[in-house]
C-alpha cells in the first residue's frame, strides 16, 4: 500500500477546482449569449472540458504527494512543538512546505557553521602537531597533510592542493611502499630510518602508517605519521663508531696478551705449579674479552647497516652448514636435528641470517644437555613467514623471557662465566630480525626447552 496516498495536496486541488469552475461558467455564459439556440450542447461541452481539466491537473500534481509525505515526516519529527502547533490549523500545503524548507535551511546553516568550526579546530590541531602527517585515500589520492609536512617535504615543489597522487608529494620509494602495503593488507606498518633530503639538508625519518576504515570494514585510505629521528640516528652512529673504534683498539692488546699467554702455556712445565692455574685463567678471560669485543663490533656493524642485501636463501642448506661447523666446536655433544620446512626458501641477507641461526644454534648447544634435540620449522601464516627454532635445553623462567634480548642480560651469570658467554648473542639476533622488518619472540615453560619464533614479511 502506498504510504503517501493521504498526502495529496487536496486543499490546493479544491482551490484550483473552484477557480476552474468559475472560468468554465463564464465560458458557458459567453457561448450562450454569443450563439443562442444550443444551450444543452454548450453545457455538455463546458462540463466535459471542466472535468477533463480537473483530471489533467490531478495527474500533474500527483508527484507532489511524495514531497508532502517527506514534509509531513519532517514536521512530525524535526520541527519544534510550537511550530507544529501553528501548522496544525493551517490547511495550505505550501505553508507546510515553506516551514519544512525554512527548518531545513536553518539546520543546514547550523550544520555548516559546526563543520567550519570543526575544520578550524582540525586545522589548528594539525598545525600544532610536531610530526609530519599525510593521509591518502584508497586510490592513493592525497586527502590532507599538515603544514609541517608541507614545509619539510614540499619546500622545493610548487604549491600543491589536496587531491594529487601520493608519488607527487612523497619522493621516498620505501615510504610510498609502506602506504601501498597498508592499503593492500589493511594492517598498520612501520618503517624506521629512511633518508629524506629537505632544503639541501639530509634528515632521517621513521613512519607509522595506519589504515582508515569506513563502513563494513571497507578500507577508505591510510594516514601516516612521520617522526624526525635525525638526532637519534646521528647519536646511534656516533655510538656505533665509538664502539667499533674502541673494539678495534682493544682487540690488538688483547691479541698480544693471548699470544704471550699461549707461549707461557706451552712452556708451563718450566714454571712453578702454582702459576699454571693463573695462566689458564688469563687465557680464558682473554678469550672472553676478545669474544665480547667481537660481538660488540658485530652489533655496531648491524646497527649502522642502512640497507639489507636480500637474496634467496635455502634454510635447509643454511642450517646444515651451521650444524657441520658446530660439530668441531662442541665435539662432545650429540645433536639430533629435525627440519619441518613448509617454506624452504626465504628472502634475507645471507651473512646476517647465517649469524642469526648460528647464534641460536650455538646457544642451544652451549647450554643444552649432552644429547640435544633441535627442531627447525617454517610455515606461512597470512602474509607472514614464521620460522620456529626449538631445543630441549634447561628452559628459561617466565621472569627472564621479556629481557633475554637485552644487551648483556644473563639468565644465569655463573653459567655464562663457565661457558664464556658475552650476553650479546640474542641482542644481535634481535637486531638482525629488526633489520629484516620482522619480530622475534621466546617461549619456555621454565623447566625444559625453549622455542624462538621469528616472523618475517612474506
Amino acid at each position: 500500500m502506498d504510504s503517501n496516498r493521504f498526502h495529496y495536496p487536496w486543499y490546493f486541488f479544491w482551490r484550483f477546482t473552484r477557480l476552474n469552475l468559475v472560468i468554465f461558467i463564464l465560458i458557458y455564459v459567453a457561448l450562450v449569449l454569443s450563439i443562442p439556440g444550443h444551450p444543452d450542447i454548450f453545457a455538455l461541452l463546458v462540463t466535459g472540458g471542466f472535468l477533463l481539466s480537473c483530471f489533467i491537473f490531478y495527474l500533474i500534481t500527483r508527484p507532489i504527494k511524495r514531497l508532502l509525505g517527506r514534509v509531513e515526516s519532517i514536521i512530525g519529527h524535526d520541527l519544534p512543538f510550537r511550530e507544529q502547533l501553528k501548522l496544525f490549523y493551517v490547511k495550505d500545503e505550501w505553508a507546510h512546505i515553506e516551514a519544512a524548507l525554512k527548518d531545513a535551511d536553518t539546520k543546514l546553516r547550523l550544520q555548516l557553521k559546526t563543520i567550519q568550526d570543526e575544520n578550524r579546530k582540525f586545522t589548528t590541531l594539525l598545525g600544532s602537531i610536531s610530526n609530519e602527517i599525510l593521509a591518502v585515500d584508497a586510490n592513493q589520492n592525497v586527502l590532507f597533510f599538515n603544514p609541517r609536512f608541507e614545509t619539510n617535504f614540499l619546500s622545493n615543489k610548487e604549491k600543491l592542493q589536496t587531491g594529487g597522487k601520493l608519488w607527487s608529494v612523497l619522493d621516498v620509494t620505501e615510504a610510498r611502499e609502506v602506504f601501498e602495503n597498508v592499503l593492500l593488507t589493511k594492517e598498520s606498518q612501520k618503517l624506521r630510518g629512511f633518508k629524506v633530503i629537505t632544503q639541501n639538508e639530509t634528515r632521517y625519518y621513521s613512519i607509522a602508517v595506519s589504515p582508515i576504515f569506513g563502513e563494513h570494514s571497507m578500507i577508505k585510505g591510510a594516514v601516516g605519521v612521520f617522526s624526525d629521528i635525525t638526532e637519534i640516528k646521528l647519536t646511534e652512529q656516533m655510538r656505533a663508531d665509538f664502539v667499533a673504534n674502541v673494539s678495534h683498539e682493544i682487540r690488538t692488546p688483547l691479541t698480544s696478551i693471548k699470544g704471550f699467554s699461549q707461549i707461557l702455556k706451552s712452556q708451563q712445565s718450566k714454571l712453578p705449579l702454582d702459576l699454571h692455574d693463573f695462566i689458564d685463567r688469563i687465557l680464558h678471560n682473554t678469550e672472553r674479552m676478545i669474544a665480547l669485543f667481537n660481538d660488540l663490533l658485530n652489533l655496531s656493524v648491524i646497527e649502522s647497516k642502512n640497507q639489507v642485501e636480500f637474496a634467496s636463501l635455502d634454510l635447509s642448506k643454511l642450517i646444515e652448514q651451521i650444524h657441520a661447523s658446530s660439530i668441531g666446536i662442541f665435539p662432545h655433544k650429540k645433536v639430533q636435528l629435525t627440519q619441518q620446512l613448509e617454506v624452504q626458501n626465504i628472502k634475507a641477507d645471507e651473512k646476517l641470517f647465517y649469524q642469526l641461526l648460528n647464534n641460536l644454534f650455538e646457544n642451544a648447544l652451549k647450554y643444552g644437555p649432552e644429547k640435544i634435540e633441535l627442531n627447525l620449522a617454517s610455515q606461512i601464516i597470512g602474509n607472514k613467514i614464521v620460522i620456529t627454532f626449538s631445543d630441549n635445553g634447561p628452559g628459561i623462567t617466565r621472569e627472564h623471557l621479556p629481557r633475554i634480548f637485552e644487551r648483556f642480560y644473563r639468565v644465569d651469570h655463573s653459567r655464562d662465566r663457565e661457558t664464556g658467554g658475552t650476553g650479546l648473542g640474542l641482542a644481535i639476533v634481535k637486531h638482525i630480525i629488526m633489520k629484516h622488518q620482522g619480530e622475534i619472540e621466546a617461549f619456555s615453560d621454565g623447566i625444559k626447552g625453549t622455542s624462538f619464533r621469528i616472523t618475517l614479511p612474506a
